[in-house]
């Protein structure tokens, strides 16, 4: 829901919120305390808020967002800060961090079908926006909790520094302490402390596997999702001080409460139904799945202003495609006979490093990939007039992508489609998360 309310109106309701939370049991984010003490302390983050509410409400007003072939990609260092064995979480446990958000900020979350039908016409499908795990740093330290202040950010205080915070993401993974999740920055704050801080035991998705370190109900990897949020100026979706107010977007029905656990549809708190299963709610990670387009336009205003130079801002088409072309078949006859299967690499591909294979179920399949300046070709040779499954396997740079496609040239996480109409040019629509990895 949309209603006037400034930074400095939040800084003053995030501070009412901060100074009668202390009882508080349940988990929570703590990035509302956070950005009310960034706010108190920092009259620069004052000064470059108020910018950035007039430019947001620029944008909003011209309907603007991330278009339809726009999708930033924004670099992410991870800092591992642990005492305990546990607490230096695994490689895996990071990836599977990174499968998530990825999935989720670009509507590939499989439980996004689960979004109530009054919801779906405002739902954000896609936020086109995309995480990339640059490197992960870990340090040993002698500190049970860190609490909600900036310590873990510098190495001088027994952290890590961050890493290059106006173009790249900063995540610090470290025991926070008390009831709190995590928390981030809001944009236009000190760059030194700008970035995410999340407890080890809510980093990470059980859904990959049962031996990572992470704590029920918040085991699926949503606490980060949320937390990137706030990040791009989200706030959360409810406001505690009335149905009058609310998060600054107009598409979220007001709510004056928050909720936990997995409450059941429709709950309401100012008249209509609440949007709990937004990510910017506080329910557990299983019962959250959605953020809608008035979210989605705000956080991109964040990526127009404050956050211009995060990343990179790309528009995928023609060869910035893994792209298959598919000699003079259709959709409809595409495994009954004899063709040609070119696949063309995306732009700025180390070809050098590129090694790909295809096979056609029980076709016979002949190729050469000797000649890497722009397509692997391979010719498909039915034996008995039946292909029943493609699988193409294609690796650049140890970074291996293999995906069936059966009878109606779909696959999980890849879908074709024919890029010109004429049965020959087939090019992949949507693709899984590592996909993205070839564009960068």
């Amino acid at each position: 829901m949309k209603n006037v309310l400034t930074s400095l109106s939040y800084l003053i309701i995030c501070i009412f919120l901060f100074a009668n939370n202390s009882t508080a049991q349940k988990k929570v984010c703590g990035s509302d305390a956070y950005f009310a003490e960034q706010m108190a302390n920092d009259p620069e983050m004052r000064s470059n808020r108020a910018k950035l509410d007039i430019f947001t409400r620029n944008f909003e007003s011209n309907s603007k967002d991330g278009s339809s072939n726009e999708i930033r990609v924004i670099p992410v260092y991870v800092h591992v800060l642990y005492k305990t064995a546990e607490e230096n979480i695994s490689d895996a446990q990071i990836a599977s961090q990174f499968s998530v958000i990825n999935d989720d900020f670009s509507g590939s979350n499989s439980d996004i079908s689960n979004v109530p039908s009054e919801f779906t016409s405002v739902t954000a499908y896609d936020m086109q926006i995309q995480f990339e795990l640059i490197s992960v740093d870990r340090k040993y330290v002698n500190r049970t909790e860190w609490g909600m202040g900036d310590d873990m950010k510098y190495s001088s205080q027994g952290g890590i520094d961050a890493v290059t915070p106006d173009t790249h993401m900063n995540m610090w993974i470290c025991n926070i302490g008390g009831t709190t999740l995590g928390f981030a920055t809001f944009p236009g704050g000190n760059p030194l402390i700008d970035g995410l801080v999340m407890c080890p035991q809510y980093f990470g998705s059980s859904d990959y596997s049962n031996n990572f370190y992470l704590a029920n109900g918040y085991d699926k990897g949503r606490t980060t999702t949320h937390e990137i949020g706030h990040y791009l100026n989200l706030w959360h979706i409810w406001r505690s001080d009335g149905c009058g107010y609310s998060d600054e977007v107009d598409d979220t029905p007001e709510a004056n409460i928050s909720y936990g656990g997995c409450p059941t549809h429709p709950s309401y708190s100012c008249g209509s139904a609440d949007m709990f299963m937004n990510y910017m709610d506080y329910v557990n990670d299983e019962c959250m799945f959605m953020f809608s387009e008035g979210q989605k336009t705000r956080a991109w205003a964040a990526l127009n202003s404050s956050r211009a130079n995060l990343g990179t801002t790309i528009s995928p088409s023609g060869n910035d495609f893994l792209t298959f072309n598919i000699d003079g078949q259709s959709s409809s006859n595409i495994n009954t006979t004899d063709h040609t299967v070119s696949v063309l690499v995306p732009t700025g591909t180390n070809l050098a490093d590129l090694n790909a294979t295809f096979t056609a179920g029980n076709a016979t399949v002949s190729g050469s990939h000797t000649d890497f300046s722009s397509s692997v070709t391979y010719d498909i040779t039915a034996e008995d007039g039946t292909v029943q499954t493609w699988t193409v396997t294609v690796e650049i740079s140890n970074i291996i992508f293999s995906e069936d496609f059966e009878n109606d040239v779909t696959a999980n996480g890849w879908s074709l489609y024919d890029q010109d109409n004429d049965g020959n040019n087939w090019g992949i629509t949507s693709y899984p998360t590592s996909f993205w990895k070839f564009l960068l």
